[in-house]
């Protein structure tokens, strides 16, 4: 009998040594690593509460719309701008919430463009109009050289010395419609009425006709 329980005590001590299974101490192990005591520390969790709270409250910075009043825009180099069409634009880059640095961006790609489709069209009216000039009856053909020629006696009293003209607005107006048929036939009429200048002789020749009191009381014989 006393070997039957020393056998029994024998049997129980070694199963409460038994070792434990591979996988519990690998788990046992995992959970104890550096990073996890780091994770678990208290030392970090108000720091990471508070870049936590920062993140939330971190908004996505919102872009600049359009502003109360534009600012005057700049015209790009060799264009001017209309101040019908600026403000036209700017009612529209308003309703499209256009920044002033975006507003004046497309008016530096898109302005050059319009003038440039402008100066091509105003050519072609001009070729146009030359074309209809030489081939008219009248004024052009075998008459061009002595029309012209005749137009720009008309227009004499209007240029300087070399040839340009002084005034703005006429050099506008032979600018932008000098090839016009209706505005050559004008200048040829009146080029035609004041004919040639006279010549200094005949001028120093011409006999001034002065009355004197003589003459006057004569008449009234």
């Amino acid at each position: 009998m006393n070997e039957t329980v020393e056998t029994a005590e024998k049997t129980e001590s070694e199963a409460g040594s038994t070792p434990a299974p591979v996988e519990q101490t690998a788990q046992t192990q995992q959970t104890a690593t550096p990073e996890t005591i780091e994770e678990s520390s208290l030392l970090n969790s108000e720091t990471k509460e508070e870049q936590k709270e920062s993140e939330e409250k971190q908004e996505p910075e919102k872009e600049a719309g359009a502003p109360e009043k534009y600012e005057d825009f700049k015209a790009p180099q060799g264009v001017s701008l209309d101040a019908d069409v600026v403000k036209g634009f700017s009612e529209v880059a308003k309703e499209l919430n256009l920044p002033q640095d975006k507003a004046q961006a497309v008016i530096d790609k898109v302005t050059p463009i319009l003038a440039k489709k402008q100066a091509d069209q105003i050519a072609q009216t001009n070729k146009a109009w030359q074309e209809k000039v030489k081939a008219d009856p009248v004024i052009g053909g075998d008459h061009l050289k002595s029309t012209i020629a005749t137009a720009q006696k008309a227009l004499k009293d209007f240029r300087g010395a070399d040839g340009k003209f002084v005034d703005e607005d006429v050099a506008e107006l032979a600018a932008i419609a000098g090839n016009h048929p209706g505005l050559i036939k004008i200048l040829k009429h009146f080029g035609s009425v004041i004919g040639e200048d006279r010549s200094p002789a005949a001028k120093s020749n011409a006999v001034k006709q002065v009355l004197t009191a003589t003459d006057f009381y004569k008449a009234k014989e």
